[in-house]
């Protein structure tokens, strides 16, 4: 067994705006190697970096974007998820795709159309769409043929409440590195 002492800094925030107290628990292991340890309200996300240059971990973490960052701090975690209130807007998208289409028919046809359309249009605006289970069965009810691909990958997606929280902290990491970095070039 082989042990290996390292420094660690501890650097906490408090007073921030929005936020729970922030700390940062950063280890520069070796030149352009680090990790960093970023807790708030009991919950805590880390990243290490092998590749960063000249940087100490707290340069880079400063200096980097914040998807970056957070990207790296959720580690496989999906930073997006289904918007389910946007599809309702993309299949109206559907819907009235369809409708330019077919409004070059007849004027007899065209008023089926717009009855059609409505009804469609109204199903709609009504339904409550949860799950992708519920996209296809509000597809199913729809009279007008629209091209609406309901699979998982083609659905509009969001940002997860996880990964703006962490874009927040990020950001306000960022900060606290930013004025740390300032401090320890006034001390030396």
């Amino acid at each position: 067994m082989k042990i290996v002492k390292s420094t660690v800094i501890k650097i906490k925030a408090t007073e921030l705006q929005d936020l729970d107290p922030v700390t940062l628990y950063i280890e520069n292991i070796e030149p352009s190697k680090g990790k960093i340890v970023i807790e708030c309200f009991g919950k805590s996300w880390s990243a290490y970096w092998g590749g960063m240059g000249e940087m100490s971990i707290e340069e880079f973490v400063a200096t980097s974007g914040n998807d970056y960052i957070v990207g790296n701090l959720l580690q496989g975690s999906s930073s997006t998820e289904i918007d389910y209130p946007e599809i309702k807007n993309s299949i109206k998208k559907s819907l009235f795709t369809e409708y330019r289409r077919i409004s070059k028919v007849s004027l007899s046809e065209e008023y089926f159309y717009v009855d059609q359309f409505r009804e469609d249009y109204d199903l709609i605006n009504d339904s409550h769409i949860e799950t992708l289970q519920d996209v296809t069965k509000l597809l199913s009810g729809i009279q007008s043929r629209i091209d609406y691909d309901a699979s998982y990958e083609c659905q509009p997606k969001c940002p997860t409440s996880e990964f703006k929280y962490l874009t927040r902290i990020v950001t306000a990491t960022k900060e606290i590195l930013t004025k740390y970095i300032e401090s320890e070039k006034d001390v030396g």
